[in-house]
């Protein structure tokens, strides 16, 4: 969970979880630009498949998100993943401006040294019955389906 900034249109200085609608040029962001292209998180190997043909646009749907609410960036420089914070980082920060206003501009932050960690996410979703239902015990399952949220490991 993330705190909204006092700016935000949308709840300010609320705790949300980031997220958000995928856009049209996450549909088009290239696979060489992220780490999905090395084959770590492809095919049967993956611990992340989301059961689609090509989940990558929901990842960096994920991740624009969390980078546009909270300026926090999952990426590998080199062969080294760390999360870069536009925080104190008036460059960093400069770019999350502009991709706030232009979503399509997320791709040109990225190049062949510096690469979008999609291999940072896992899905999650842990569903609890709700305090109001009175019928019996609650209930806990973590289910592993479309319907998740995208969590930054």
């Amino acid at each position: 969970m993330l705190r909204r900034g006092p700016g935000a249109k949308f709840m300010p200085n609320s705790l949300v979880f980031p997220g958000g609608v995928l856009d049209e040029s996450d549909l088009r962001f290239p696979r060489e630009k992220t780490d999905f292209a090395e084959g770590e998180v492809c095919g049967e190997r993956s611990a992340i498949r989301l059961g689609l043909d090509d989940d990558l646009a929901l990842r960096v749907c994920a991740i624009r998100e969390l980078f546009e609410e909270g300026g926090l960036l999952p990426v590998v420089e080199g062969d080294k993943p760390f999360l870069a914070n536009a925080e104190g980082d008036v460059h960093l920060a400069e770019w999350r401006r502009k991709i706030m206003a232009e979503p399509e501009s997320f791709a040109q932050l990225f190049h062949n040294r510096f690469k979008m960690s999609v291999s940072s996410l896992m899905p999650w979703s842990n569903w609890l019955t709700p305090l109001a239902s009175r019928s019996g015990p609650r209930q806990e399952t973590q289910i592993k389906s479309l319907q998740m949220f995208i969590l930054t490991v």
